[in-house]
């Protein structure tokens, strides 16, 4: 029976499946494997660019002798790390939404095109196997299987003994057949070959991208190694030129060559993996719709289950080679970041070295030479001058008429030449081009402790670095400490050159002159000529002292950069190690993290010190109108007379000012200008205003009405800003900049004007005007500086600003009108005329920090290189906490009040800082500057001030400034009366008198300012 059994059931291949198969297997060659070996491929693409940029490397720096400028070898390095680091983020480009469909979507596609063509189900008899328990089935299994196998015997008893019968009556018998089963084809087959072929598969894409991953971290490492030997070529000698090798090992092509082997093994694996699958369909075929496995796990719910698992399976995979190679990237441009920030400080200091040689040895010192080669030609000529007292005497007369004129023409011209060189300058250059480049480094890398780059990183394993703070707190500091010594040497040492010079004329003329009164003295005739020759001799020997002291500054100067160069490059280098560059940046956690405290600390007690000082001020206030009630009520009584309102020390104070800044040293004049700034060192940013104004201008190129309005407190540097914006604008559209400092209020002089500005006497109406600027060649922007100038505070005193109103209204589309207005002309405009509403933007100029304040007076008093010293006041001589100090911190303390007043009286103001500052020197010696403190003069006497005074000042400050003219039209008075108003306050100092204008003293200005603004008549 057993043997009937299995002969009626034996199983044979449904030779239909190979046609499944081979189908299968074609798509797969044609669809799937391309998708696997792209990705190889673009690996091959990316090492081969990186060979060839190589091999251009090489056979550029393969030249006679293979020496090779340092300079040109940083930019071929520069350009090869550009290079590979742009081909590796291409390859590391993070994809958020990861999807397998999208991947394999052609594969896909043509699956299911496929297996639409096949029937949805099958009924086919199912095997012998099906009814035979096995050794891999489970106990539930191989009992259901006897059971099924005895209950389909039993039902073939009735067909058994029908056969039996026809058997014995010569009829044919009928075929006894197992049972039937479903198969789900299209299910089973979309499942094995796309879902469970993809699974299969995922081994392999992890493969591929360990393969990416590894040949990408060995090409970083050639290029690492590259490198390091450029780095040791260069060593720690100033190095013009280095000696370079071209052996190029076999590194790339190894890497390339299991890259090659990889990809074409891609094909025989892939296929290998379908040949499995088949077997496994083969066997799911024969058991789907049985006991051992249901059909619903290839109906679409459940093919959909199976897919999503298949697809997060997929993703997860991906995802961690993607973060593998974003670490990698950003290992990469971590490392040319740090390459970039090397090889401009480098080119910097060789910039430097250049300028230097050029600036001292050659210009500097080529000046002085000639002078030396004068003096040597008049020793000579000394030497061997007649003996004869009467050709000697007419000589010397002569030589030191002579010398006396040359020295008197060259020794300014080279005492000038030295400044135009402003060496100072020069290295305090390389301090902000560092700052510059420092700030432009990423402020967030992804980094992972000792990783190998062979497998997929979890997003938890990822920290941040950032490249500016590590190089900011542990290269920067000590760098820029040695730039500023350095030009602080520079500045005294120059400034001793220039003092020295001077002396050479002294010398020359003083020891010719006691030659001259030689020659007469019969007793001393024979040494006159001794004391002529002797003494242009020590002339000239200073003059080589002097000579000699500025080429050992120019060779002692290269080598403190260079020390500091390489110094700060080698602690750039140690950041390459990921360990130490993670250990930095818990250092800087923690500093900051001590910052941060300390700021709070700070910011509480700023607002006790902003608090305190106001109690006292209102306490002040009360005070000082008590005394006034009591000080007008004895004058009215006759017990007391009127005060003097200036004492000697305050008239000293305010009259002084010119006489002293005169007296200050040239560089030093020259460096407080109080002139709009071109030199971008000084400047500082102003980001909020610059940020509206780009917005203002942006809108207007957008068709936008964009009429803008500045509005700051003169001399608070409005007029710089909007150089600096312009200069950044980069914009092709001509300026026009428009600024008097005339009061123009009628309207036949603001017609005037503009017709001198613009060369035509056709603009006699606002019509005409409108008209001119509309049919300007191309767009304008018009830059109309002090609107303040352009009203007078009196009946139809405001046409003029009524016009340019209209003005920008009519031209806003050919013309960005930009004006800046005095803050308080614009408050007062706001209540009269609501000019806010006539303006898109108006934007404030907002005070500068206190630190900025500071940080813009001490930059231009480095320059100068003279040392500080800040004397006490005589309250803090009483102070027994100041006399416990050494100097070194009462130096500290006084500095630190000294600013404190300073950033209190100036606020935003620069053009005060600046005047106070300067005016707060009390002497200068050789090497030092020494200040007095802020608080030593009282200027109490202002709130004694009458009120008709009051209103003059504030006139003054509504206008900018105004003529005595002006003054009587605004406050509708005749004329002898408005120089009986003007007149005592220019005497006392309070006012100046400055091209036919009256102004408020700049040393009052802030005084003035809250004087009014306590009286309620500036609101």
């Amino acid at each position: 029976m057993t043997s009937y059994f299995n002969q009626l059931f034996i199983s044979t291949m449904n030779h239909q499946h190979q046609q499944y198969f081979h189908r299968i297997k074609e798509l797969v060659l044609a669809h799937l494997i391309p998708v696997l070996v792209n990705k190889l491929e673009d690996q091959v693409q990316l090492i081969n660019e990186a060979k060839s940029s190589l091999a251009e490397y090489y056979t550029k720096i393969d030249q006679e002798d293979n020496k090779v400028e340092v300079l040109e070898m940083l930019r071929k390095m520069k350009t090869l790390k550009e290079s590979l680091g742009n081909s590796v983020n291409n390859i590391a480009v993070i994809n958020e939404d990861i999807d397998l469909d999208e991947d394999f979507n052609q594969y896909f596609i043509e699956l299911k095109n496929y297996t639409d063509t096949l029937p949805e189900a099958l009924l086919e008899y199912q095997s012998l196997d099906r009814f035979q328990p096995s050794a891999n089935d489970t106990f539930r299994i191989k009992v259901s299987k006897r059971i099924k196998r005895w209950a389909l015997v039993l039902g073939w008893i009735p067909q058994r003994f029908a056969n039996w019968v026809r058997n014995k009556t010569g009829k044919p018998v009928t075929e006894i057949k197992p049972w039937k089963h479903d198969i789900p084809l299209k299910g089973l087959v979309t499942y094995h070959f796309r879902d469970l072929l993809v699974e299969h598969l995922i081994d392999m894409v992890q493969a591929i991208n360990r393969a990416v991953a590894a040949s990408t971290h060995e090409l970083y490492e050639v290029e690492a190694s590259l490198d390091q030997k450029f780095v040791s070529m260069i060593g720690e000698e100033n190095q013009q030129v280095i000696t370079v090798s071209t052996n190029q090992d076999g590194t790339i092509d190894q890497i390339l060559s299991k890259i090659n082997e990889l990809a074409e093994s891609i094909p025989g694996m892939t296929v290998n993996r379908l040949e499995r699958i088949y077997g496994m369909f083969q066997t799911n075929y024969h058991m789907v719709g049985t006991i051992e496995l249901s059909s619903k796990n290839f109906e679409p719910s459940g093919l959909e289950a199976a897919h999503k698992l298949v697809k997060k399976a997929y993703k997860k995979t991906l995802r961690g080679w993607q973060n593998t190679l974003a670490v990698l990237s950003d290992r990469y441009n971590f490392d040319h970041e740090l390459f970039k920030t090397r090889f401009t400080n480098l080119e910097q200091y060789l910039f430097v070295s250049q300028k230097l040689e050029t600036r001292i040895s050659g210009k500097i010192l080529g000046a002085i030479r000639e002078i030396s080669e004068f003096l040597s030609a008049k020793q000579r000529e000394l030497e061997v001058s007649s003996t004869h007292a009467e050709d000697f005497k007419k000589s010397l007369k002569e030589m030191r008429y002579g010398t006396s004129r040359f020295l008197k023409q060259s020794i300014p011209g080279c005492i000038q030449l030295i400044r135009e060189q402003n060496v100072p300058a020069l290295i305090e250059n390389l301090e902000t081009k560092t700052r510059n480049q420092v700030s432009q480094l990423s402020e967030s890398r992804s980094m992972v402790k000792n990783i190998s780059y062979e497998h997929p990183i979890k997003e938890s394993d990822i920290n941040k670095i950032a490249p500016k703070d590590l190089i900011t707190f542990e290269a920067l500091p000590n760098y820029l400490d040695k730039i500023q010594s350095l030009s602080t040497e520079f500045t005294d040492v120059i400034e001793s050159t220039q003092q020295q010079l001077m002396e050479i004329s002294n010398i020359c003329d003083f020891n010719l002159e006691t030659a001259l009164a030689a020659i007469d003295d019969e007793s001393q005739h024979d040494r006159a000529k001794t004391m002529s020759t002797e003494g242009i001799k020590r002339a000239h020997s200073r003059l080589q002292d002097i000579a000699k002291a500025l080429s050992e500054l120019a060779t002692t100067g290269d080598e403190t950069i260079h020390a500091g160069v390489n110094e700060f490059n080698n602690r750039i280098m140690a950041l390459n190690q990921i360990d130490k560059a993670f250990d930095i940046q818990v250092r800087i956690a923690k500093a900051m993290a001590i910052e941060k405290t300390k700021a709070v600390r700070t910011h509480l007690l700023d607002q006790l010190n902003r608090i305190v000082p106001r109690l006292i001020t209102n306490l002040k206030r009360k005070g000082l109108m008590l005394y006034k009630q009591y000080r007008d009520t004895s004058r009215k009584y006759g017990i007391s007379t009127s005060p003097q309102i200036l004492n000697a020390e305050v008239s000293g104070f305010l009259s002084d000012t010119d006489h002293t800044v005169s007296n200050m040293p040239f560089v030093y004049q020259r460096l407080f200008e109080i002139n709009p700034l071109d030199n971008p060192y000084f400047y500082e940013p102003r980001q909020r205003a610059t940020l509206g104004l780009r917005k203002a201008f942006e809108n207007w190129e957008e068709g936008h009405y964009g009429a803008t309005a500045l509005i700051a407190e003169a001399g608070s540097g409005a007029t710089t800003l909007i150089h600096f914006f312009l200069q950044e604008l980069k914009s092709t559209i001509p300026t026009i900049r428009i600024n008097t400092s005339q009061q123009i209020y009628s309207r036949d002089d603001f017609f005037k004007f503009f017709q001198q500005l613009f060369e035509t006497n056709s603009l006699t109406d606002t019509d005409a005007l409108v008209n001119y600027l509309n049919t300007l060649d191309g767009k304008r922007i018009v830059v109309l500086e002090d609107l303040e100038h352009f009203f007078l505070r009196k009946v139809n005193g405001f046409d003029c600003i009524k016009i340019i109103i209209e003005l920008t209204t009519r031209t806003n589309q050919n013309i960005f009108w930009l004006t800046t207005i005095n803050e308080y002309s614009y408050q007062y405009l706001v209540k009269t005329s609501n000019i806010d509403d006539y303006f898109s933007y108006n934007i404030i100029l907002k005070p500068l920090r206190p630190q900025q304040v500071t940080s813009l007076v001490l930059k231009r008093h480095r320059v100068s290189g003279f040392n500080i010293s800040f004397r006490p006041h005589k309250l803090d001589r009483k102070n027994s906490k100041f006399k416990k100090m050494d100097e070194g911190q009462k130096q500290k303390y006084l500095q630190k009040e000294f600013f404190t007043n300073l950033n209190r009286i100036a606020k935003s103001n620069v053009s005060l800082a600046l005047i106070y500052w300067l005016r707060a020197v009390k002497e200068i010696d050789d090497d030092a500057m020494y200040f007095r403190s802020l608080k030593a003069i009282n200027f109490s006497f202002l709130a004694r001030l009458s009120d008709e005074k009051l209103f003059t000042l504030h006139a003054m400050l509504l206008h900018d400034g105004i003529t005595i003219n002006d003054h009587s039209m605004v406050f509708r008075q005749a004329l002898k009366r408005s120089k009986l108003m003007v007149l005592p306050l220019f005497d006392d100092g309070i006012i100046v008198y400055k091209d036919g204008r009256f102004y408020i003293n700049p040393l009052l200005f802030r005084q003035v300012v809250n004087l009014l603004t306590d009286k309620n008549i500036l609101h």
